[in-house]
């Protein structure tokens, strides 16, 4: 009876396609390779990848570099690397039942709760965020684009919960198809990925598979491999909606299954594993123009030779180069008067440069030139390409000059910075003072004052005059009288506390820390004669401030060239020394340009002048010569101690 009834549903299907237009069924898509893949990584790497798969969708497994030919436009380069990856894969379970799917075996199983037994084992080992998963039925019920494998499997759970007791009563419905097309040819939130649609269906009705040629078609151009297990009885393999549905499997590069309850369904798990699996193939190109290039790959297979096409883009740029350190003025003067001018300091100018890639494709940098006036001066072929030591000997007059570096990288792009103008000045032997301020020579070495006529009021005709006199001689010996009583019974003071009173700025005994040599100023020759030639410093402390006033400096310079509180010299936490100028009147200069009283960092070998005191800087030498200490003078107005009471006695018995 069974049989009969399927015959009449055949004959019914063969009448109704006598008297429909027929679309014709796309071929068999047979076996073929895909680019899924084609991009520049680090040049000059390029890396594809290919899916490369039999008839039935599955991984040709086994090939190797040999077996691949890669062809940039007209030129072959061959494959270095290969290897096989998981890149995910889209994938859209379409539900389509009918009473078929109710049927149970002697156990009491339905056919559908095998098809879940078997969905729940896969989705229970697909890892996370690497599917792209959409879930497609016939009710209401729908999943679209999710990376959890637990979001479908909740969601499958729930479809048997409330549709399984009802499939008795559906029919099967194309439309589902239909939707399930459209979900896999939406773009993926996880970029460009193999797409396949995994169609379950009751078998359909007569009129429903004339639509099956169109899908065809539609998933064929998308690039969508449709896979479909029929749930049925096994006379349903004899039927022609089971040959349109196989045609159309065939058509787009699927695997068809016929499951009546006696089968063993695919392990979802390895069907798809198998069948997301690419070749990843490495190559080196020797592009270097900018734009697309067209791309062609071939694969060797037991099918014979397949190709697949692509386009990659080169988008390398010229490195950019940037100016680090670049002075806008360099003061050369003369060490002594002899000195020729091409021998003044300094002699050299360090120059940095900064080299980076705005194609994000690092290379090596292969060569860097350094342009003066737009003629090279200096061209290195090695590392460190970034620094340039700029020779002065030739420059003996003031001028500005343009400077500019020039980059070339590995693919033979050249980068430059911007040119920039660097000021050269000259200046004699005699440090230059700043605008408005006098240089240390111009001060005379000994005080001058301008004499001035003093006159005095008229005195008084006689006795006025002689009583002044009277007057203050008394007072005189009053006084005299009064200081040797308080002389006398002057009370005793601790000499500690006199030296503290008397030494209230002075530093304690050095100890840890402090016993370290920061800095040394060690004197220089005059710098003209007559000039004064300065102590050894050395900075121990925290600070020093160097001046002509015992007062309120720590280090005494007794010239009229330098100011009462003329220069601080300090160090910071991490070490580093500092000089400033205190607003001094012949200024402080450092490498012969005056500096601020915000200060200026010293290094090893500078020059410093503070007034017409000449030093050389040296940083943290081991050295053990004697510092110059604080000035320990007193503080004008604090008397020194005198003898006590206990010495004047002792000197009177003696």
């Amino acid at each position: 009876m069974r049989i009969r009834l399927l015959w009449i549903v055949g004959l019914a299907f063969g009448l109704w396609a006598a008297v429909t237009p027929q679309v014709e069924m796309p071929p068999p898509l047979g076996p073929q390779a895909t680019l899924r893949q084609l991009r520049m990584t680090a040049y000059p790497e390029v890396e594809a990848w290919v899916a490369v798969q039999n008839p039935e969708g599955y991984f040709i497994a086994g090939l190797t570099a040999d077996d691949f030919t890669v062809w940039e436009e007209d030129q072959t380069y061959p494959v270095e690397q290969v290897g096989v990856v998981r890149p995910g894969m889209q994938i859209v379970i379409a539900l389509n039942p009918a009473r078929t799917f109710a049927v149970r075996d002697n156990q009491g199983v339905s056919r559908f709760d095998y098809i879940y037994y078997q969905m729940e084992s896969w989705l229970r080992r697909a890892p996370a965020q690497h599917y792209d998963l959409s879930l497609v039925t016939s009710t209401d019920l729908e999943v679209r684009h999710t990376d959890d494998p637990r979001v479908l499997l909740d969601a499958l759970t729930t479809y048997r919960e409330q549709t399984a007791p009802h499939f008795r009563e559906l029919e099967p419905q194309i439309e589902v198809l239909e939707r399930a097309l459209r979900l896999a040819t939406e773009p993926s939130p996880r970029g460009h990925l193999a797409r396949e649609v995994l169609f379950i269906t009751a078998p359909p009705l007569p009129e429903q598979v004339q639509l099956l040629p169109e899908l065809a078609q539609r998933a064929r151009e998308a690039g969508v491999r449709v896979s479909v297990w029929m749930v049925g009885h096994r006379d349903w393999m004899e039927m022609p909606q089971t040959e349109a549905l196989q045609q159309f499997v065939q058509a787009t590069g699927g695997y068809f299954e016929l499951f009546s309850g006696q089968e063993v369904l695919p392990d979802l798990h390895e069907f798809f594993t198998n069948r997301e699996q690419v070749y990843r193939l490495i190559y080196a190109t020797s592009r270097k123009e900018p734009g697309p290039v067209n791309v062609r790959i071939a694969a060797r297979t037991p099918y014979g030779l397949l190709t697949t096409e692509g386009q990659y883009e080169v988008t390398l740029q010229p490195p950019e180069v940037r100016w680090e350190h670049v002075p806008q003025e360099v003061v050369r003067t003369a060490p002594d008067p002899e000195t020729p001018r091409s021998e003044w300091r300094p002699t050299e100018v360090r120059l940095t440069i900064s080299v980076s890639f705005p194609d994000e494709t690092p290379r090596d940098v292969v060569k860097s030139t350094l342009f003066v006036d737009g003629k090279p001066v200096q061209t290195q072929t090695q590392p460190p390409f970034e620094r340039f030591l700029w020779d002065l000997r030739d420059y003996t007059q003031d001028g500005t000059h343009e400077l500019q570096v020039e980059v070339e990288d590995a693919l033979g792009l050249v980068g430059r910075t911007p040119p920039t103008e660097v000021q050269i000045r000259l200046v004699g032997p005699t440090p230059v003072a700043r605008p408005g301020r006098p240089t240390p020579e111009a001060i005379p070495s000994e005080a001058t004052a301008t004499p001035v006529a003093a006159t005095a009021p008229p005195s008084a005709q006689g006795w006025p005059s002689s009583v002044v006199i009277a007057v203050g001689a008394a007072g005189l010996v009053l006084l005299a009288a009064l200081g040797w009583g308080l002389w006398r019974y002057r009370p005793t003071w601790p000499k500690a506390w006199l030296q503290e009173l008397r030494l209230p700025w002075a530093k304690k005994a050095p100890t840890g820390s402090e016993t370290r040599v920061w800095a040394v100023l060690e004197p220089l020759p005059p710098l003209q004669p007559g000039w004064p030639v300065g102590p050894r410093i050395e900075l121990r402390s925290a600070e020093l401030i160097l001046g002509a006033d015992p007062a309120i400096a720590n280090v005494v310079l007794n010239d009229p060239s330098v100011s009462p509180r003329h220069a601080r010299l300090w160090r910071d936490a991490q070490g580093r020394v500092f000089l400033a100028d205190l607003q001094s009147v012949a200024g402080t200069w450092v490498n012969y340009t005056p500096i601020t009283t915000q200060g200026v960092a010293l290094e090893e070998d500078d020059i410093v002048y503070i007034g017409r005191f000449g030093f050389r800087v040296r940083l943290g030498p081991d050295l053990t010569a004697d510092a110059v200490p604080p000035s320990a003078e007193p503080r004008p107005g604090i008397p020194e101690p005198g003898p006590t009471v206990s010495d004047a006695a002792a000197r009177e018995e003696a």
